[in-house]
């Protein structure tokens, strides 16, 4: 277990803590692990939908009958296998593109703009050139 025994003092305006506790409450997070989210070079995603569950269930009730449905063509030859694993592998894929697009967060970039490869690495971090995307 990680000790986090430094603490930082942060003065936000009325408008930017609101925005903060906005954030954090969107994704389920307090103040404290969004902005530590932030800092590892993660933008935590939004709580889902409930619907996103439900979705993830019959995705998986499919994914289930495929299988079974594969397993019977392995051993009785009826049909043909690599269809039937290939829509498997399309199907498990898409459950993983929704999953990255709706739960699991993404990385932070940042672009220095104008400035050349050496003053890039010169910027602290309290420069104003920073653009986030």
């Amino acid at each position: 277990m990680r000790t986090r025994n430094e603490q930082v003092n942060l003065r936000l305006s009325l408008k930017e803590l609101r925005r903060l506790d906005t954030l954090a409450r969107r994704c389920n997070l307090t103040r404290s692990a969004y902005l530590r989210h932030l800092i590892n070079g993660m933008v935590p995603k939004e709580v889902p939908p409930t619907d996103y569950y439900r979705m993830m269930r019959e995705i998986h009730y499919v994914g289930n009958n495929l299988n079974q449905l594969a397993h019977r063509v392995h051993c009785t030859g009826e049909m043909d296998a690599v269809r039937i694993e290939a829509a498997i592998k399309e199907l498990r894929q898409a459950i993983q593109d929704i999953t990255n697009e709706i739960i699991k967060p993404d990385k932070l970039t940042i672009r220095h703009s104008g400035l050349d490869p050496e003053s890039r690495e010169m910027l602290d971090d309290d420069s104003e050139h920073w653009e986030f995307e």
